[in-house]
């Protein structure tokens, strides 16, 4: 595929993804960082994309799976947006676009990548798009084990 993959070690314990994201930001050379979570299996394929001016984010959203029920961000009209009380929205699946300025802006300092995107969803600086395809969030032994299982299948890919 053509792809050079960096390792940010997080010595003295875990950043949270957005500081992780801040430490390794400098070592590209792009505007834009494509980010998907090292456990989400999935058979999303990555479009190119361009980001809207004025945002500075895309999130990729998924159908709520039964461990997320409420789910994480309400979607309209391709945009972001907070999730209202009561109001079930779409899983975040733990991948997007993002400018590069956005881990330099010192209006965005959380080192949880999720309280940033909701300040940028509440804010209207965020696109978004929903995957309708396979995706697990492997968090559980009993996830991961579903997604062994999938990807041992011969229509997996």
């Amino acid at each position: 595929y053509n792809l050079e993959i960096n390792f940010s070690v997080e010595h003295g314990g875990p950043f949270g993804t957005a500081e992780g994201i801040r430490r390794a930001a400098d070592k590209f050379n792009s505007e834009t960082l494509f980010v998907i979570n090292a456990d989400v299996f999935t058979d999303y394929r990555p479009k190119p994309l361009q980001l809207r001016d004025g945002h500075v984010a895309h999130l990729t959203l998924v159908p709520n799976p039964p461990h997320r029920q409420q789910g994480d961000f309400s979607f309209d009209n391709g945009m972001l947006g907070p999730l209202g009380t009561g109001e079930n929205g779409l899983t975040f699946a733990g991948i997007g676009i993002y400018r590069t300025a956005l881990f330099r802006d010192t209006a965005y300092t959380s080192a949880d990548l999720g309280d940033l995107v909701r300040s940028l969803a509440a804010e209207g600086k965020a696109s978004a798009e929903v995957h309708e395809g396979l995706w697990i969030d492997v968090g559980t032994v009993e996830r991961l084990e579903q997604a062994r299982i999938l990807a041992a299948s011969p229509t997996s890919g």
